[in-house]
């Protein structure tokens, strides 16, 4: 028997609201969930975003819970390696995978040298291997940056720091690192093609770069080997070591291109990126001044943050079971050391000293997700409609379910005297309108400020998220 993903989001999205409680006071380590749920499973179901575009610039048909899972033929890595060392991947797919009863101090990592190179030929969408739409956007330069610890090359977007005029290059730039969702580029739903950063970030005086692959990973360490998850998901091309590779192999090649100032970045994450931008800086305390956290569950180690995690990374599976791709092969059992050290609510304290950009809407309906509005927004009826449905039922009640976890880590952030500015909506869904605004907001209200200083220059009113009833910032929308 197998549920629909609304049905699945929605028993979620009621037993989180219902029954979740702050990690950080829970000491106990919990056995893995017993998997007696194998027939009972989403079609592609997860609780992450629910990728619809009703964007008025372009008038495009919606993007909405399309997963590019029409072949299970996995990509072929047709890059090659420079020469290095082998990679050193994680052990076997166990019950415990080793690492798990440890919590390493990825800190205390030197930077790996890498290299870059121009990217010369489009990535293609998984599944459906059409070319990925995000390269070859104005403004936008496609490079990729060597992986050793994941032994490949990885698609980076780059959106240079310009001055006013838009077109000049700035150096001593500071540099915002955008972490895709769940299907990313790989499902053409990422920061350039639907959140649009390359109209909104030139001018700003600001580096942009967004790794182009890493669907459905959360962007850590996984423990599984990388052979074992090429076997179980298109989407995995080897070892998933996205912590390393963000904190440790990345960040040196790009900030050296642009001539960053490499004191000053910040990284922003919406939906499962919402958890790994919050755990990238607290992996790396003090490397990043400003973070910003969109519609996300901060908590993982607990029972139903746990599940949460669950419908997310089993989407990326060959045959998408409860136990196809589970949680356990990212952080090993339910609550061990490892997965409570990738539990972004247990380690709220290490993001003290970075300024903070929390935000989350209620899971209403707002009036992007009308029929009305797609309609008179380019869409045709069929997609306007089938938009609509996806984003009031399933982006409502998936929404509904992040507002509780990040109301979480309101409540522990604010036991711990750390200071965010939170943005509570009273209306939007699990949808890319609700980022888009997000996006221009956390910069205008704590990213810019934060990374800029003095220099930061306030958008012009034609850019500025008009203030609204419905932004209640520090506030709460329950």
């Amino acid at each position: 028997m197998k549920l629909s993903r609304p049905v699945l989001a929605a028993a979620t999205a009621g037993a989180i609201i219902a029954g979740s409680y702050t990690a950080a006071d829970s000491t106990p380590v919990f056995a893995p969930l017993v998997e007696e749920t194998t027939d009972t499973v989403a079609d592609t179901g997860t609780p992450s975003e629910t990728e619809a575009d009703s964007d008025s610039d372009t008038g495009t048909d919606a993007q909405d819970t399309t997963d590019g899972q029409a072949s299970n033929e996995a990509p072929t890595a047709d890059a090659e390696k420079p020469e290095a060392g082998e990679t050193a991947e994680g052990a076997d797919n166990a019950d415990a995978p080793e690492g798990s009863d440890s919590e390493p101090n990825v800190a205390d990592q030197p930077a790996n040298p890498s290299e870059m190179r121009k990217l010369t030929k489009a990535p293609l969408q998984v599944g459906s291997k059409a070319a990925q739409s995000w390269f070859g956007a104005e403004g936008v330069e496609a490079w990729e940056v060597w992986s050793e610890s994941m032994n490949r090359w990885i698609p980076v977007a780059i959106i240079p720091a310009t001055g006013p005029d838009k077109t000049t290059r700035i150096p001593n730039a500071p540099t915002l690192y955008m972490l895709n969702g769940a299907g990313g580029a790989e499902q053409d739903a990422d920061w350039v093609d639907v959140g649009k950063a390359h109209k909104y970030f030139p001018g700003k005086g600001v580096n942009v770069v967004i790794p182009m692959e890493g669907a459905f990973s959360y962007y850590v360490d996984w423990l599984t080997d990388g052979d074992e998850l090429k076997k179980k998901s298109p989407y995995f091309k080897g070892a998933q070591k996205w912590t390393t590779f963000l904190g440790r192999e990345l960040r040196e090649p790009v900030e050296g291109y642009l001539t960053a100032d490499a004191s000053k970045r910040g990284v922003v994450g919406m939906s499962m990126s919402a958890t790994s931008s919050l755990l990238l800086a607290q992996h790396y305390p003090g490397e990043y001044q400003a973070v910003g956290s969109f519609s996300g569950c901060a908590a993982t180690s607990t029972p139903f943050p746990w599940v949460f995690s669950s419908l997310t990374v089993n989407r990326a599976a060959y045959e998408p079971t409860y136990s196809s791709v589970t949680p356990a092969d990212m952080w090993g059992p339910m609550g061990s050391p490892y997965n409570r050290y990738n539990d972004a609510l247990v380690n709220a304290e290490k993001l003290k000293g970075s300024a903070l950009y929390i935000s989350n809407a209620s899971g209403l309906a707002a009036a992007e997700d009308m029929f009305g509005y797609r309609l008179n927004h380019g869409q045709n009826s069929m997609n306007a409609y089938t938009g609509s449905m996806t984003t009031t039922v399933e982006g409502g009640v998936i929404e509904a379910a992040t507002n509780s976890c990040t109301h979480d880590l309101r409540a522990k952030l604010n036991s711990l005297d750390i200071p965010a500015h939170y943005e509570f909506k009273n209306a939007g869904t699990h949808s890319w309108p609700v980022w888009r605004d997000d996006m221009k907001r956390s910069w205008e209200k704590v990213i810019g400020p934060a990374l800029l200083g003095d220099k930061f220059v306030a958008p012009s009113k034609e850019e500025t998220v008009p203030e609204s009833s419905s932004w209640n910032a520090n506030k709460s929308s329950q």
